[in-house]
């Protein structure tokens, strides 16, 4: 018997882990049609998702919800180094967020986003490519980063 409940719980919390991550996949994924949304009013592109740039998203997204980083920027340089190793992009740009018991987190995210000039900047920037991650800290505030970056282009 104790076998068993052990086994159902266990399962439980798989199946809760399982939904919020699904959660979570799907707010990344409206995040991410937001800002596509507001660079569609000035006739720009949708960004294309680059793996890349969501492991790192999702590295400093977490790590900011562990408290192991302060909310903000810091070891931007280290990621924008690190993705241009990994990958053909000639420029980074990143904006984060975050939010405590709001109704619509990824909303009012891109909404503070487009009042800022550096953050706008980087929306309707010359990028291409994006990476959005999302995570949550253990007393409820959602975390956000998504990562910009430009291809280079070939033949220079």
């Amino acid at each position: 018997m104790r076998l068993r409940f052990l086994l159902l719980s266990v399962a439980f919390v798989f199946f809760i882990g399982l939904e919020a991550s699904q959660d979570i996949a799907s707010m990344e994924k409206r995040l991410q049609k937001l800002v596509d949304h507001e660079r569609s009013k000035y006739r720009l592109k949708p960004l294309e998702t680059s793996s890349i740039l969501v492991y790192y998203a999702r590295q400093h997204s977490q790590n900011m919800a562990q408290y192991r980083v302060d909310f903000g920027h810091g070891g931007f340089e280290k990621r924008a180094s690190a993705i241009a190793e990994k990958s053909w992009v000639s420029s980074v740009g990143e904006n984060v967020a975050y939010c405590y018991l709001m109704e619509d987190p990824l909303k009012a995210a891109v909404e503070g986003w487009m009042k800022s000039y550096s953050h706008r900047k980087n929306i309707l920037g010359d990028y291409e490519l994006t990476g959005v991650a999302i995570a949550y800290s253990r007393d409820g505030r959602c975390y956000m980063t998504q990562l910009f970056a430009k291809r280079v282009e070939s033949g220079k």
